[in-house]
This record gives C-alpha cells, structure tokens and sequence, in this order.
C-alpha cells in the first residue's frame, strides 16, 4: 500500500509548486478571466453567479485550444460518457469537466470541476479540493477557481507533466446555500464537516459520492478560521487525519503532506504556521479523531488527508484598514498550501 500512496506525495508537490509560482503579490491585472473577487481586487468574494459565468467562460475560453471540453449539468454518468470521448490530440496543457453532482437542500447545483491533460499515464494520482463546506469560509473557495484557472492555462513543462500525472478535482462551493446567507451550516442547519458518517444533508451525499466512486488518493480540506488580532497564534494551521482507525502509512504520509510539504511552502511565503488545535484560537474546534470530519472519513476511505485553516481575520493595522488586502492574503495562504 505504502508504495502506491508514496507516490501522492510528488503531484501534490508539483501541484503546490506550480499554483506557487502563480499566486499574485497584488489585484489581478491584465487580460486573464477573472473571477469577480480578482476584478474588485479581492475587497468582496465572487457571487454565485460570477462563478457560474466563471466557469462557464474558462469552458469556452479552454475550447480555443482544446479540440474537446465539455459543461455537463444533467447528471453524474454524462460525466463518464464526456470522457469516453475525450480527444487524445489536444495540444493544450488541461482538460476540464465541471459536472453537476448534486442539488443543495434549497435547489442550488453542486458542481465538480474535473481538470486532466489531453493525455495521461494509466491510472493517475486523483487530488480533491473541497473548497468551503462553512459558507462562511469563502477564502478557499477563490483559491479553487484560481487553481483551476492557472493548472488549466499553463503551458509549461511543469504543468503540462503535472496534468499528465495527476487528475485535479475541485468541489468549490460544496454549501452553496451557506455561502448565499453567509452561514457555517447548511441551510438545514447542519455542520457539513459533522455530517461525513449519517450524511443527512444533499451536500455530505455529494461529497461522499465523489469519495466513493473516483477514489482520491488525496483529499485537501480548506476551511478558515477567527482569531483576535495580536494574539500569537500563527494564521496557518494545518492537521492531518486523528482517527486511529486511519492506516499508520497513511497518517504517517498525511503529516508528512501537511508538516513537511505545506508548512516549509508557507513559511518560505512568509506565514507562520502551526498545528490545529495546539493554538489557542483553534482549541475548541480541532475535532481530533470524530469519524464525522471530512480529514479523517476520508482518510478511513484510505486517502491520505489533510485540513488547511487560514485565519480570517486581520493580522495587522494595514489589513484593518484594507479589505483587498486582507481578502487576498486569505487566498494567497490557500492558493500555497
């Protein structure tokens, strides 16, 4: 198992390296598509219908340079079907599907970004980003939609061998209710990462059925968290799968992701960063073994795992007085972990 799972660590890593290598230092410029957060410079986040126009246009934006690219919103087997015919002639770095994989309890779609090379190696690493199961932890959200952006319009080398090895999967808005009304919960009032074991919502069904029928081997958690300014905890944390029911090699493999591969990135970016639940501000949410978190159901499915949590909050007197700023600096972090 080890040998299989070992062989996660270097996409992910070329993943990173290469989202690195495009995180911006100020406002996007210049004649890229841009998500709504991105136009305004990061000072409000992309609406629903932005994203939906988003992705719409990178779909049609991709088909210039891809013989086939595909918008599939029926039902979970068009996905299948669109990549039976998927054209082995495409020259351009990426591929994408973006599918509709379920329906919210209030009738929003919940939709899959799928991104792969015109051609791959037998059987590639499958990484999922769930981007903001708490509707009001949108950071992550942007820095899916940019990761695709980027993955799917780079040209080089390094992405074009990224995309050869790995098939990059992208939940960005699992709770899209949520994020309308600006709330942790679903609009049932469930915690989506307390829902991973009963999986009573639509959208814990969602992401359990992308677990079960394409089988990550990686999964990337994304979510934010409040602290006070000034208190010493560090705006990054990371955790990796508690449950002991988890594979020792796989946890072992998920701390090393998290430990030896997010944090040296973050801390090379500037960061400061520290494990969940060992900082004040995290304790009472750390979650530790609960089965029902995502982290750790996925890494019970044999995944390795991993949480990433950006503070939210400003960390100083500029970010205070600069929503940009503070907006795109919660991106940033998200876009190098």
């Amino acid at each position: 198992m080890r040998a299989w799972i070992a062989r996660a660590l270097l996409p992910v890593a070329l993943v990173a390296g290469v989202a690195l290598s495009l995180v911006p230092a100020g406002p996007a410029r210049g004649g890229r598509l841009l998500t709504g957060f991105e136009r305004r410079g990061g000072t409000s986040w992309t609406s629903p219908d932005e994203e939906r126009d988003f992705l719409r246009a990178l779909v049609e934006e991709s088909e210039t340079s891809r013989s086939e690219t595909s918008w599939s919103e029926t039902s979970w087997s068009d996905r299948g079907r669109s990549e039976r015919g998927r054209s082995e002639r495409s020259r351009s770095a990426g591929w994408i599907t973006v599918t509709r994989i379920g329906t919210s309890a209030r009738g929003r779609p919940l939709e899959l970004i799928t991104l792969t090379g015109p051609s791959t190696v037998p059987d590639p690493i499958r990484v999922l980003f769930v981007c903001g199961q708490h509707g009001d932890e949108p950071a992550g959200r942007e820095a899916g939609l940019k990761l695709v952006r980027d993955l799917a319009g780079d040209r080089s080398a390094a992405g074009r061998r990224l995309l050869e090895r790995v098939t990059v999967l992208v939940l960005p808005t699992p709770n899209p209710d949520g994020l309308a009304a600006g709330t942790r919960t679903t609009a049932d009032g469930v915690d989506l990462n307390r829902d991973h074991v009963a999986v009573s919502t639509p959208e814990a069904r969602a992401i359990s059925r992308v677990l079960r029928e394409l089988r990550p081997q990686v999964v990337h958690d994304m979510h934010e968290f409040a602290t006070p300014v000034g208190n010493g905890d560090a705006p990054f944390l990371y955790l990796w799968p508690r449950n002991l029911n988890v594979t020792p090699a796989l946890r072992a493999l998920s701390i090393e992701l998290a430990r030896d591969r997010m944090g040296p990135a973050l801390r090379a970016a500037g960061w400061q960063t520290a494990v969940f639940g060992t900082t004040s501000a995290a304790r009472e949410t750390a979650g530790d073994a609960d089965e029902r978190l995502l982290r750790n159901i996925a890494g019970v499915d044999h995944a390795v795992a991993v949480l990433a949590e950006v503070a939210a909050t400003p960390l100083s007197a500029l970010e205070q007085q600069d929503a940009g700023l503070l907006g795109r600096r919660r991106v940033a972090a998200h876009t190098v972990a």
